[in-house]
């Protein structure tokens, strides 16, 4: 069976598109024009994006007429009934699996393996033109409910209801590269209501009993107010910093204050509207002495550090344990870590979209 195999696998970019029908998408007569266009213009950018999956298909159909004429050489009725059964599944669009012939489940096993992986080089296309056709049909809707047009209305209802389904689903695969899908703060809140999160490594100062910083209205960390102190040898080091975050609604406020020590001079620094924290580094010994805020912009429902800045060192201090940490990508929505006399260990809790 290696040898079919080898030779599905060959067809792939060799043949032309035919074993999936087309069907007059996009040109129901009871949509309204601009409806009829949008879903149109959907339908096309989506058979692009799935025109990789048609010469798999016509591949395993002209497998499945190999695999008949080998069980009709060789006189079984029962190979040549799951061959017949398998090529009514596939007109069905319904490829079987674990057939009662080996070589038949062995052709059915590599089928799926390759159309799960021709799928998902072309999921975060098809989320982006989902995430298009929702918001573009939601528009229409709009607008059909302000003019009282009650009977488009429900059509468009209906038709973005089952675009959102699509788009959910496709979302919802936890392979998906993040930085794919467009920021959404609906998908954010479900992720850390789920608890889909994940921790930092630690940098900063001594260790201790953790206090969690994760706010009740979910929220991205955009910076912090830094107090510096003097203390030692120092006259200017950090003391006391209080995470910054910023709603949906874009207001910022302000978080659980990561030190007991007195307030002193402050600064405040928080990220350019569409950059979050990305990153910090630190210098310290028992607790912070001076510390540099990496700011990372937003990409899709992740950051990226191609596009970055940073506070500069805010602190002064020599000597002293230099320690980095970044979110990797993740998006921060919390603070955890030790709190003493002074700023200690900290470590930023992430949105996970890997974590179950």
């Amino acid at each position: 069976m290696s040898d079919v195999r080898v030779r599905l696998v060959g067809f792939l970019l060799s043949l032309v598109p035919s074993l999936f029908c087309g069907d007059a998408r996009g040109q129901n007569p009871e949509l309204p024009p601009e409806m009829r266009q949008l879903k149109a213009q959907r339908d096309e950018a989506i058979d692009k994006v799935d025109a990789p999956l048609k010469p798999l298909g016509v591949s395993y159909r002209r497998h499945l007429e190999t695999l008949q004429d080998t069980a009709r050489s060789s006189g079984s009725l029962s190979a040549m009934i799951e061959v017949l059964k398998e090529k009514e599944r596939v007109r069905d669009q319904a490829a079987g699996r674990d057939s009662d012939w080996e070589e038949l489940a062995s052709l059915q096993q590599t089928y799926h393996e390759e159309l799960k992986a021709l799928k998902e080089k072309g999921r975060a296309s098809r989320v982006r033109i989902e995430k298009v056709y929702v918001e573009e049909l939601t528009k229409i809707k709009d607008q059909y409910v302000r003019s009282g047009e009650i009977a488009f209305s429900n059509l468009a209802i209906r038709e973005l209801r089952s675009a959102e389904a699509r788009l959910s689903q496709e979302i919802g695969q936890r392979n998906l590269d993040p930085s794919m899908v467009a920021f959404d703060w609906t998908r954010l809140e479900e992720m850390v209501a789920r608890g889909r999160l994940s921790e930092t490594e630690p940098v900063g100062g001594s260790s201790g009993d953790d206090t969690r910083d994760l706010p009740e209205k979910t929220a991205l960390l955009v910076g912090f107010e830094v107090y510096l102190n003097p203390f030692r040898d120092s006259d200017s080091t950090v003391r006391r910093i209080i995470p910054i975050y910023r709603d949906r609604d874009g207001r910022t406020f302000e978080g659980v204050p990561r030190s007991n020590a007195q307030k002193g001079d402050k600064s405040r620094h928080v990220a350019k509207d569409g950059y979050v924290v990305g990153g910090i580094e630190t210098v310290s010994e028992a607790g912070i002495r001076k510390m540099k805020i990496i700011f990372h912009q937003i990409q899709g429902m992740g950051t990226t550090e191609e596009d970055a800045y940073d506070s500069g060192w805010l602190g002064e201090w020599n000597g002293g344990r230099e320690a980095s940490m970044t979110t990797k990508g993740r998006l921060p929505v919390g603070v955890n870590g030790f709190i003493g006399l002074g700023v200690g260990e900290i470590r930023l809790i992430v949105a996970d979209p890997d974590r179950p």
